[in-house]
């Protein structure tokens, strides 16, 4: 199970959020058990960006590693509140849970071209 707190900055994903997604989910793929995300997340948080996509071990590796895990393993998603920038996740899962009248999945925004 991945999850954010969302009381220690937003839930936001900082490197080393990154690098724990990763083994989590080499973990999985490991032992080919299915996978939960508990999203309540803003997402990457944007000054750290830089540090956290480059790379073998970067963020980008998410997702890759979400479709391996396609062909041996359920991914469920429960989403509590807007999926701001932690989008993608639901997107790439099997089961996608969220709180009515609270979460919110989207690709995008207006505000968006202003950052």
């Amino acid at each position: 199970m991945i999850a954010n707190d969302p009381t220690v900055k937003a839930g936001s994903w900082a490197p080393g959020t990154v690098e724990k997604m990763l083994r989590l989910q080499e973990r999985v793929a490991s032992i080919r058990c299915p996978l939960v995300y508990l999203i309540d997340s803003a997402g990457a948080r944007i000054n750290e960006q830089v540090k956290m996509f480059p790379g073998r071990r970067g963020a980008g590796r998410i997702f890759y590693n979400q479709v391996r895990l396609s062909a041996w393993s359920r991914r469920f998603v429960c989403c509590s509140a807007p999926a701001r920038r932690a989008r993608l996740h639901p997107a790439f899962c099997d089961v996608v849970i969220m709180r009515d009248g609270n979460a919110s999945m989207y690709l995008g925004s207006p505000r968006m071209p202003r950052w």
